[in-house]
């Protein structure tokens, strides 16, 4: 994964929702400059981190992670599980 490009679709939110890394850290419940300090360190937040801000920011964790949205279309959820099963046989 590339932490840059993770860090780039945040900050590309950020603007298109004409807010800033502070009130971002502050809507998350982060210490005011938690963001700025993982992106200036070259740092990813943690699981719990990424959550929130993907919450606040309206889109999912894997979207800023691997730049795509989820697939959460019933049938996309069926044919994972029936995978699943298929692999378990």
């Amino acid at each position: 994964m590339d932490i840059a490009s993770f860090w780039e679709r945040t900050n590309s939110l950020i603007k298109s929702k004409k807010t800033t890394q502070r009130t971002l850290s502050s809507e998350c419940g982060f210490t005011e400059r938690r963001i700025e300090s993982l992106v200036s360190t070259g740092r990813l937040p943690d699981t719990i981190e990424s959550y929130l801000i993907a919450r606040a920011l309206g889109t999912s964790v894997e979207y800023l992670v691997t730049g795509k949205e989820p697939d959460n279309s019933k049938k996309a959820v069926l044919d994972e599980m029936q995978a699943v099963i298929d692999n378990h046989r």
